[in-house]
């Protein structure tokens, strides 16, 4: 088709110009305010570092430019497409943009695929200072969304400008989260993070015979994270690099086929939107984040869940408890009620006794707590450690003050929770109000009450001690909300009234409401890392080895509470594996106050029983509530870092504050 008649296509009905026209005008009112809200931030940001208006560096002023001349552009067009017949003109010129991206699509493609690599550039490279503050980081990802949404349009010229607007906000934020989960560099042979040690150590103890040459026991926090990390294990000598990647590919992976498998279960027609929903799933669960392990669950339910096969349901119900028996506490009842939750957005309640409309929901929750359960006790035997660690959770202090703004946590549990869950909120209520002829008043009190439950029970457990510093202890209610927001926003549920047709009114609203917040969580994120002396850490490695044999002349064993993967990626090489007294083990029971575990670590030191001892920096300043985890720092303080302080003495001090102690005399 050619441009004079694509034009005239665009112009033959006066309500097709006006939707071209309203839609128009809305892009270039979002590209006028971004640049303006741009452009603040900037004079703003000079005016603080006491220059005025007329005494501005060059640089601040050409850094202006882009934002004011944008901005100009913008609002003039807008203004411009109120006059007359301004609109042939405009477009005329998107005929002809569109039609030359048409025939280079692929060519329109590779463009709106680099798109995402240049952006994290600016924004962690060497631009990062100018968009350190998050008003002109938005603004500049929504100017290159924008970009990528005409590019994808101009592909496809099928597709809506919402969606593929919504569509290339969605995968544009994923891929910048994707970014995020990289952690750099991926050599580099020392812990880069306060667990990261402990979390390929536990998964070594899997296959601790193959690793170590002695059989270990399991780990007894969190031993279904463990299970899934231990898979590298399986090929003796990979390096830590590749763990880390497997890591990442669990972070992705899970929580990609997540969202595939409850986008199959909703009939969405469309591909483009199907795999939006796909993403957005994504970012919704990374906000927690939830983690992979947990998703297993979540992965068996929405593969296997069969409304109308009570059996198969069952059988796919005990198999996500028995995962979740091996895994924490708080999830044993997930699989049951995240299954009571679809069938009652499914099944219709019309015609039946209440009685028996739930009986089946209520058997699956009651089935799968008998089975989480008895996995655990089954795991507690098998695992070779006292019965008496499993039961930490119990008996750790509850905070409840960080569910409020804290050091800690800036914004607080109950704060972070509301920005995150009220817009799916909003487009949950409004949609059940839209359709409320389609639904059962059962249906949605039992949907209210699973989610009620499982809040309550995340609110609990984020004011455990150990805890309250991001939503992922509210990870089971953040992934039912997302079930519900998913088959409420596309219409896919059981319809009491069929008389009653289904309408999917204001979708283009409520799609930008459900997209606000993974955008601003994810998006003012990162900013340029500065990675580790890799060599530096090769060295300490050196003379950490050194100082073990030189330990091995002396009686005594060698205890790694801290650092532990080292022996587990054979970097230093002739240390016996003592299983207790692991970094995080100590901390869950000094937490805890388990005092026959601190009471046996006690023994051991004051009988000096380990030559040498490898810890981080060891801690023994006592700290307020003004501090970030200040009642953890002061149980490892009073149960750990004092008490080996008192029998023994730092010898050498390495790389990262790694901590080399032999016993006093």
């Amino acid at each position: 088709m050619s441009i004079s008649a694509q034009v005239t296509k665009w112009t033959s009905s006066r309500a097709e110009v006006d939707g071209r026209l309203s839609k128009l005008r809305w892009v270039l009112a979002a590209a006028t305010l971004l640049s303006l809200v741009t452009l603040t931030v900037l004079i703003n940001t000079a005016y603080g570092t006491g220059t005025v208006l007329g005494h501005y560096t060059r640089g601040r002023l050409v850094r202006m430019v882009p934002a004011l001349l944008a901005g100009l552009s913008c609002a003039t067009i807008w203004l411009a497409s109120y006059r007359g017949q301004t609109h042939k003109i405009l477009f005329g010129g998107m005929a002809i943009l569109s039609g030359t991206m048409t025939r280079a699509r692929w060519f329109s493609l590779l463009i709106y695929f680099c798109l995402p690599p240049l952006f994290i550039w600016m924004f962690w490279g060497f631009y990062n200072e100018k968009f350190m503050y998050v008003a002109p980081r938005l603004a500049m990802f929504g100017y290159f969304v924008l970009l990528g949404a005409i590019l994808l349009r101009g592909s496809w010229p099928k597709i809506t400008i919402g969606l593929s607007l919504a569509a290339t906000v969605v995968f544009y934020t994923l891929i910048y989260q994707i970014a995020l989960l990289i952690p750099q560099p991926f050599t580099y042979p020392l812990s880069l993070a306060w667990s990261e040690s402990s979390r390929y150590y536990y998964a070594s103890l899997f296959f601790s015979g193959q690793v170590y040459g002695d059989a270990a026991p399991l780990p007894f926090l969190h031993p279904s994270r463990y299970l899934l990390q231990s898979i590298p294990f399986l090929v003796s000598g990979l390096p830590i690099w590749f763990h880390r990647f497997w890591q990442v590919l669990l972070w992705v992976g899970m929580t990609g086929l997540t969202g595939v498998l409850l986008a199959r279960r909703i009939p969405i027609p469309n591909r483009l939107a199907r795999w939006s929903l796909v993403a957005w799933v994504s970012l919704f669960l990374f906000q927690g984040p939830v983690y992979y392990h947990l998703l297993v669950c979540v992965i068996l339910l929405l593969w296997g869940f069969n409304k109308a096969n009570f059996g198969r349901t069952l059988v796919f119900v005990l198999l996500a408890s028995c995962w979740a028996g091996i895994s924490r506490v708080n999830w044993y009842p997930v699989p049951g009620l995240l299954a009571g939750a679809l069938y009652l957005l499914e099944e219709k309640a019309s015609g039946k006794p209440i009685w028996r409309y739930l009986l089946p929901a209520s058997i699956w929750v009651c089935a799968g707590l008998a089975a989480a359960f008895m996995t655990q006790g089954l795991y507690r035997y098998l695992s070779g450690n006292p019965p008496s660690v499993f039961d930490t959770s119990f008996n750790s202090a509850l905070l409840w003050y960080r569910l409020l703004p804290t050091p800690t946590y800036g914004d607080g549990v109950l704060l972070t929770l509301a920005f995150s869950a009220l817009p799916v909120f909003v487009v949950i209520i409004i949609k059940t109000w839209q359709t409320w002829t389609a639904w059962h008043p059962l249906r949605v009190a039992g949907l209210g009450s699973i989610l009620a439950v499982l809040l309550g029970g995340g609110i609990v457990v984020s004011a455990k001690i150990g805890g309250g510093s991001n939503l992922h202890n509210l990870d089971a209610f953040i992934v039912v909300l997302a079930v519900i927001a998913a088959y409420l926003f596309w219409d896919y549920f059981g319809n009491e009234n069929a008389r009653s047709p289904v309408h999917n009114r204001w979708g283009w609203i409520l799609a930008a409401v459900l997209l606000i917040q993974p955008v601003w969580f994810t998006v003012r994120q990162g900013g340029p890392f500065t990675p580790p002396d890799s060599q530096d850490a090769r060295a300490a490695i050196a003379s950490l080895q050194k100082h073990v044999d030189a330990a091995k002349q002396r009686p005594g064993e060698i205890l790694f509470i801290s650092q532990r993967h080292l022996l587990a990626f054979h970097q230093i090489t002739g240390v016996p594996l003592i299983p207790e007294y692991e970094k995080v083990d100590l901390m869950e029971m000094a937490m805890a106050n388990s005092q026959p575990y601190l009471q046996a670590f006690q023994h051991d030191l004051k009988n000096q029983r380990f030559s040498l001892i490898v810890v981080d920096e060891l801690n023994v300043l006592y700290q307020d509530e003004s501090h970030q985890f200040a009642e953890e720092n002061n149980a490892w303080a009073r149960n750990v870092a004092r008490k080996i302080n008192a029998y023994y003495r730092k010898a050498d001090v390495l790389i990262d504050g790694i901590e080399v102690l032999t016993p006093r005399p």
